[in-house]
């Protein structure tokens, strides 16, 4: 049994075609059967024109009567009195390609097989009229072609100029340039242009046969009336060739004709895509009907007089529609296919049914098929053409009924026990049966490889992978993520099948690399992560970090005497070891003497400095740059090989202790606050007045091409061009401007990553005693030196998330009292002033080094006291 709210295919025919929507479907007697059944016809953009007979609910090939391919796209088709009252085809079609229209008849005649059989073979296969290979029953007759000087775009009909009397209805036919064309079975009667003022695309075309009115919608999202009196009586500059015919008879009289005007037109604010007028509201009078006009959005249901009667919005984007007539309410229902694949029927304002459908509906229709009354015929955007209703089959096994027995009450408690003890004693011994087998794939890493020259410089990272499975892995991908400017040559190393027992040996190359923006290096730690899939099916990853040498970003030069920024760190070891010793790689690489026992300085890859001085007797070392971030790479590493120094030293009885008697560089530290807050705010105000360029500039291309666009009254410019010319030359300028000050930001954000580390860095040193590495860790997530890079006007940054950390951390672990502890979170708000977070981070740094701490937890709520001897941020 199928869904209820699914569309049940009765008949379906699948085709590779594509088809221009719901103009390329008709459902109509089409061969004038005296019993009066319908016939599916489609016309398709390969200009194949196919005709169903459906009468069975499973396809046939006898059930495609009739296919022709005209070589030619075929825009629209339609079924209509078309023809004389004396023609033997009382219904008749006509089909719309680009530059023609053709009224064709279809008929069917038992002489048809029997004049094939009585031609020879080579006249048989010229016989254009006469399917040869599928039905020999049926014969298209075309009685006229309308040859059109503009492309065409659709068409509508209609007994216009209200004689339903003759029993014959006109056609007219809307251009891609907004000219409408009226013809009958013979000839063109009159054509006439739209006012291009509002008319500069072609729109959805109707009849409303009670107001004798053609209905379009207009470019500038309205629905225009235009009488057929009206229009018969326009000429003067609207009209092409002076009103006049292409049959040769004056249209509209003179040149004192009137414009071509509407008669109302009623504003919908959306692109209108088809119009359908029928009785679709309850209480309406005998000769009232309402126009109902779908957009993609909305439903609209318009009175006569132009009026809005009411409109309803719609929940999926809106494809075509289709009414059928309901006898017990006197009104019509309507279908609208969606974008999502359903077909919704909407009475009045209300929904009555959703179905899914296989595909996006392109046309649909209401007809009596298949010996059923009310089939919907459909036809979908993957070329399939299809007879469906709504509601479920019939079950094709019925549910048989089961002999009722008692439930043992005891075997169910005895079974609950059984799983209660099993859980129990699972428990008991800790075992994790969802613990991943982890250790499938180790990663190890061998001593590495540099190559450090003047002119060259890289490093070769040896990965070592082994399976210490039985059974092969899968998908192994080996990912490198390195900081700018460290560039890996391959970030992305795809090794596929890891065999059991299988050792891989993969060399990951990096280098580092200068680029335009000057990045100053943040980081020379290189992550290398292994994803893969083990034999139990399960994704697992194994991860590693290994440390650059300095010397892949920095090269030793003579010693420069530069110190707008400084930082010192004492030591307890005197006297201090010479430099040449510890920066012995350093050394290395300015041929043996770059490197002084008590002064070094360094040359970043972007250009900047930094030196270090190391007093001759006490162990104090000076850290100097001309850039504040210039310090922490350098900072960083003589910490660490000063610790590795004399982790080393054997006869050393007292362990290494630092300390920063300067106190925080706080000062310098808010200072790059500012400078990344200036550069988000000046690349968020260079995007706005590009974005102001922008529109203006489009606004002025609207403008010209509505002027260009009149070519038979031309209208003055006003000297748009030149505005048009300077808002083009200004575009440029704030498109230059976005890309300095993006590329500004970038420079801001390595600078702000740098700041941070070492500001971490020293606050460790300072407050060793009272801050442990859990605390580091913990405060190194609420103050994270990860500072991403948004060019993205509005979206949040660096400060915005920092804020929010240290308000949290503040109103918890760090709260003073109850009174300021609170655990509800603050929603974040893009903002790039700075002055929040700088607040929030001299009282939250000033309170860690008065000896507050982070890991415990139930430092929340309790207030901190200042311990004797303990120093604030600044010297004491």
């Amino acid at each position: 049994m199928g869904s209820l709210f699914k569309l049940r295919d009765a008949w379906t025919f699948k085709s590779n075609e594509e088809f221009s929507g719901h103009t390329a479907l008709v459902v109509a007697n089409v061969d004038n059967e005296k019993s009066g059944a319908v016939k599916i016809v489609t016309g398709s953009f390969q200009g194949t024109l196919r005709v169903f007979d459906v009468k069975n609910k499973t396809f046939k090939p006898e059930d495609i009567v009739y296919e022709r391919n005209f070589r030619e796209p075929i825009l629209a088709v339609a079924a209509g009195r078309f023809l004389p009252p004396s023609s033997p085809s009382k219904v008749s079609l006509a089909i719309l390609f680009p530059r023609k229209l053709a009224i064709v008849s279809l008929t069917r005649s038992d002489a048809a097989k029997q004049q094939v059989q009585q031609q020879p073979a080579e006249n048989a296969a010229s016989s254009s009229n006469i399917d040869q290979q599928t039905n020999f029953f049926y014969q298209l007759t075309t009685h006229v072609e309308h040859r059109f000087e503009h492309t065409a775009y659709n068409f509508t009909f209609g007994s216009f100029g209200n004689n339903a009397s003759s029993d014959q209805e006109l056609i007219c036919v809307q251009s891609m340039d907004g000219q409408l064309s009226f013809l009958d079975h013979n000839k063109i009667l009159f054509q006439r242009f739209l006012p291009s003022s509002h008319f500069l695309t072609p729109g959805a075309i109707g009849y409303i046969a009670k107001m004798d009115a053609v209905l379009i919608g207009s470019s500038s999202f309205e629905l225009h009336c235009f009488r057929y009196k009206s229009l018969t009586q326009s000429t003067a500059s609207e009209t092409k060739d002076s009103g006049v015919s292409e049959g040769g008879a004056a249209a509209g009289g003179g040149d004192t004709g009137r414009r071509v005007s509407s008669e109302w037109a009623c504003n919908i604010g959306e692109d209108i895509l088809q119009i359908e007028p029928c009785r679709f509201s309850q209480g309406l009078q005998n000769s009232q009907v309402d126009i109902i006009v779908l957009c993609e959005r909305t439903l609209f249901v318009i009175k006569e007089s132009g009026e809005m009667k009411f409109q309803k919005r719609l929940d999926a984007p809106s494809m075509c529609c289709a009414t059928y007539w309901m006898p017990e309410g006197k009104i019509h229902n309507l279908l609208v296919g969606t974008h999502t694949s359903h077909v919704v029927v909407h009475s009045e304002s209300a929904i009555v049914w959703n179905a899914k459908a296989p595909a996006t509906p392109l046309a649909l229709g209401v007809a009596p098929l298949c010996g059923t009354a009310g089939m919907i015929v459909a036809l979908l955007d993957n070329g399939t053409v299809s007879v469906n209703y709504l509601g479920t089959d019939p079950a094709a096994n019925p549910v048989q009924v089961l002999e009722s027995k008692d439930l043992d009450y005891e075997a169910i408690d005895e079974e609950h026990r059984r799983l209660q003890s099993l859980i129990r004693q699972a428990v008991g011994s800790n075992k994790r049966f969802d613990q991943p087998n982890s250790d499938v794939l180790q990663i190890r890493l061998d001593p590495l490889e540099t190559t450090l020259t003047a002119q060259l410089r890289k490093a070769v990272i040896p990965v070592v992978i082994t399976n210490t499975a039985s059974s092969p892995t899968q998908k192994a991908t080996l990912i490198v993520h390195t900081t700018e400017p460290l560039r890996a040559e391959e970030n992305l190393v795809t090794i596929g099948e890891v065999g059991p027992k299988q050792t891989l040996r993969i060399l990951v190359t990096i280098y580092p690399q200068m680029d335009n923006d000057c990045i100053v290096p943040t980081s020379l730690q290189v992550e290398i992560a292994l994803s893969y899939t083990a034999p139990s099916g399960e994704n697992l990853t194994a991860r590693t970090t290994t440390q650059l040498p300095l010397a892949m970003v920095a090269t030793p030069v003579p010693p420069l005497k530069n110190i707008a920024f400084k930082v010192q760190i004492d030591t307890n070891k005197a006297p201090p070891p010479s430099l040449a010793d510890i920066f012995s790689d350093l050394n290395d690489l300015g041929g043996g003497n770059a490197v002084a026992p008590n002064v070094l300085s360094i040359q970043y890859c972007n250009g900047s400095d930094a030196t270090v001085l190391v007093s001759k007797n006490a162990g104090r070392y000076r850290i100097q740059s001309s850039s504040f971030e210039g310090l922490w790479l350098l900072v960083a590493d003589l910490v660490r090989r000063l610790r590795q120094y004399y982790r080393s030293d054997e006869g050393s009885s007292e362990p290494l202790r630092l300390d920063a008697p300067d106190g925080l560089p706080l000062e310098e530290f808010l200072g790059m606050v500012d400078v990344h807050c200036a550069m988000r705010t000046e690349l968020a105000t260079a995007q706005q007045r590009l974005a102001n360029e922008a529109q203006q500039f489009r606004a002025i291309q609207k403008r010209l091409l509505v002027r260009y666009r009149d070519r038979n009254h031309p209208t003055p410019l006003a000297s748009l061009e030149h505005l048009f010319q300077d808002t083009y030359r200004r575009l440029h300028v704030s498109s230059d401007e976005v890309e300095q000050a993006t590329s500004r930001l970038r420079q801001a954000c390595a600078m702000l990553s740098s700041s941070t580390h070492l500001l971490l860095l020293m606050l460790h040193i300072r407050c060793q005693d009272t801050l442990s590495k859990t605390d580091l860790e913990i405060l190194r997530h609420y103050i994270t030196p990860i500072v991403p890079f948004n060019p993205s006007s509005g979206s949040l940054g660096w400060e915005e998330t920092v804020d929010a950390n240290l308000t949290h951390l503040l109103r918890t672990a760090l709260s003073r009292n109850t009174k300021e502890s609170s655990t509800s979170p603050q929603p974040l708000v893009a903002s790039a002033d700075g002055t929040k977070v700088k607040k929030h981070l001299t009282i939250v740094l000033d309170r860690i080094c008065k000896g507050a701490t982070l890991a415990n937890p139930q430092m929340a709520g309790v207030e901190v006291s200042e311990p004797t001897g303990n120093r604030g941020i600044a010297q004491q």
